[in-house]
């Protein structure tokens, strides 16, 4: 069985409405002398095996409410995975040391061969098991890394953005809030104007026209600065989902959704 199909329907919760459903079922089975959903008054007969439940009435009209729930199938990849390895590393080793037993034995024995040969297949699915996990493992992975570069350039960014910040900064002069705070509103409005603007806001301000140039430059740095700021908190929160996403799906891996029938 191949779970890496079943990754995507995990992750956009496929089987939610069913799984709510489901637990509402469980929850009437195994409280203490639950009633019957149809008439709340009836005492339920139930009834469970190892893939179903069955909860039952027989209402005063005679006629026989009953549900059939089918459990889910739900896997715990982590754990699974853990253990998986576990076993086929100690089953490893005790199969090649059988394996070498009898190949240095002189004595033809067709139980032992039939025996190798049972458990080296047993070995072969544990590796297929192992293989479908980390495959659903390795999937989430490379999305989560290219989210994981997608940070690393924009912090690349930040940084080279901040240098030439501050280079700026060093040649823009002392100012008096307004002028400053009038310059850095023009930036935010006007993010490359034309020479003859340059050479208006210099008039306007009793200001050279490489002041103003310098000015405008080191706000529309600050600018670019905090945009790409807050897309790094933005890829943080996204990255966090993420991971807390894919621990909860591979905690709760659902292969075969609950079914519930009712008669």
């Amino acid at each position: 069985m191949s779970l890496l199909k079943y990754l995507d329907d995990n992750l956009n919760n496929k089987y939610e409405k069913e799984m709510d459903e489901y637990k509402k079922y469980v929850k009437l089975f195994y409280t203490k002398n639950s009633k019957c959903p149809v008439d709340n008054k009836t005492i339920l007969e139930k009834k469970e095996d190892k893939n179903t439940l069955e909860l039952s009435c027989k209402l005063k009209s005679g006629k026989i409410w009953k549900a059939t729930v089918t459990k889910p199938t739900v896997l715990n990849l982590i754990i699974d995975y853990e253990n998986l390895q576990e076993i086929y590393k100690n089953d490893g080793i005790l199969f090649k040391n059988e394996l070498q037993k009898n190949l240095n034995s002189s004595i033809v024995n067709t139980t032992k061969d039939k025996d190798i040969e049972n458990k080296l297949a047993k070995l072969k699915d544990i590796e297929k098991n192992i293989d479908d996990i980390k495959e659903v493992f390795n999937k989430q992975k490379n999305e989560l890394e290219q989210n994981l570069l997608n940070r690393q350039e924009i912090i690349k960014k930040l940084a080279t953005i901040n240098i030439k910040k501050q280079k700026t900064y060093k040649n823009c002069p002392p100012l008096e809030q307004n002028v400053v705070s009038k310059l850095k509103e023009i930036a935010k409005n006007e993010k490359t104007p034309t020479e003859q603007r340059f050479q208006q806001i210099a008039k306007n301000t009793n200001l050279s026209i490489n002041d103003v140039k310098n000015w405008h430059t080191y706000f529309i740095l600050v600018f670019e600065y905090l945009q790409e700021n807050h897309n790094l908190q933005q890829l943080n929160e996204n990255i966090l989902k993420i991971k807390t996403k894919y621990d909860i799906v591979n905690r709760h891996f659902i292969t075969k959704p609950p079914t519930i029938t009712l008669e």
